[in-house]
């Protein structure tokens, strides 16, 4: 992950379906949103329901590592950091102990090795107002990347987090933990959660549902 940019690479339109979505008509229930990303998310994975169901497991153990207790009906965001995944999945936890899966797609958390990449801390990541979102300027790097994206796109922000560097000597500094970046416009959804939570399945191997990104296999 990039110094002060992200710990995530979410595609356009993803992370906002965590606390908002972008059509006129906000979808009202868990089955709505998820035909709603079916129709909006171009890259798509497909996860088993073996899958899903370890990813949860997961999940509920991150919560109670870090004391969090759902009280309500929400939607969480779920990174595996994994090098033979790298893929986010959107889930909705029912408020009686059962998740639902909303959506998955492919994601970048990094690039181990080069310059100004940090390793993605994993853990359970509250957004609030204590770290501001802003708007993406959609102005250009000095390497002619436009990072944030296109301009009025959301960044949602957790904090400054001590974690390894991905480079030379690996030492452990501040990054600033990022998921960006969304659609500028976007409707309110009911059960609007705050968690993002960032695990790592420990996969040896990468599983057939979530291949190679179209742009490495063809190094």
């Amino acid at each position: 992950m990039k110094k002060s940019m992200s710990a995530a690479r979410l595609f356009a339109g993803l992370a906002a379906l965590m606390l908002s979505c972008t059509l006129l008509a906000a979808p009202q229930t868990p089955d709505e949103l998820a035909d709603t990303y079916r129709t909006t998310v171009d890259r798509r994975l497909q996860p088993p329901d073996g899958e899903v169901a370890a990813y949860a497991a997961l999940v509920d153990a991150a919560f109670a590592a870090a004391q969090v207790l759902l009280e309500r009906a929400q939607y969480v965001v779920v990174v595996d950091r994994n090098p033979h995944v790298q893929a986010v999945l959107l889930l909705w936890w029912s408020g009686e102990g059962s998740y639902r899966l909303v959506g998955a797609s492919p994601v970048s958390t990094g690039a181990p090795g080069r310059f100004d990449y940090f390793q993605t801390p994993l853990g359970v990541f509250e957004h609030g107002p204590w770290n501001p979102d802003f708007r993406a300027e959609g102005t250009l790097n000095e390497n002619g990347i436009r990072g944030y994206g296109d301009k009025g796109m959301r960044v949602f922000d957790f904090g400054w987090q001590r974690v390894p560097k991905g480079w030379g000597d690996h030492a452990v500094i501040d990054m600033r933990l990022q998921m960006h970046a969304t659609q500028a416009l976007r409707q309110p959804v009911p059960d609007a959660g705050r968690y993002l939570v960032i695990v790592d399945s420990g996969r040896t191997k990468r599983p057939a549902w979530s291949p190679l990104p179209r742009a490495v296999r063809r190094k």
